[in-house]
């Protein structure tokens, strides 16, 4: 469906002579990924707004994005795919972050050694040759990652002893989300 859109727009700006035949590469990227961004986030936004979770996704989808930046991971072979897996996957984490913040000391230790075992695959294994960009950079990456990872581990456990459960329990389920998806070692 977003491809279907992103092409027709895209033709429709090349017939109307708004759209140069050789910026329709650049173009068609650019709006099927803002395309992509903007369904996603919307419908995440709706379904956690009536599962009364919005304050967690968008902890939880801050956390991710960041980490997301520095690591590589599953990607779907289609947009609709993803946005699909995106949400079940975000809505469900947020719901338990919801949910089982009498467990959250817990499950913060428990974040902290899948942190552990993550810190330990990206230093072992760099990211792929299907993205160079972050393989020739790979110290910075993983640096940036460990960094991010630390400082996420630092927010967790300042607001556990504040007595901000919710936040803890976003971040850690976070950690998890993105052990899950963005960990292929």
């Amino acid at each position: 469906m977003i491809d279907s859109i992103s092409d027709k727009v895209t033709k429709w700006l090349i017939n109307k002579h708004l759209l140069k035949d050789e910026k329709y590469t650049n173009f068609d990227y650019y709006f099927r990924t803002i395309l992509f961004l903007t369904t996603a986030i919307t419908l995440l936004l709706i379904i956690n707004f009536f599962l009364q979770t919005l304050p967690e996704i968008i902890i939880i989808f801050i956390v991710f994005n960041i980490l997301r930046l520095y690591s590589s991971g599953y990607h779907c072979d289609t947009f609709e795919k993803c946005i699909v897996i995106t949400n079940i996957s975000f809505s469900t984490i947020a719901f338990l972050s919801k949910f089982t913040t009498i467990y959250t000391p817990f499950i913060f230790f428990i974040a902290i050694l899948i942190g552990i075992i993550m810190i330990k695959n990206i230093m072992i294994h760099p990211p792929e040759e299907d993205e160079p960009e972050k393989q020739k950079d790979e110290k910075y990456y993983t640096s940036k990652y460990i960094d991010f990872l630390i400082l996420f581990y630092i927010i967790g456990f300042i607001c556990l002893f504040l007595g901000f459960d919710f936040i803890t329990n976003s971040i850690s389920y976070s950690i998890f989300l993105v052990y899950l998806l963005l960990n292929k070692k």
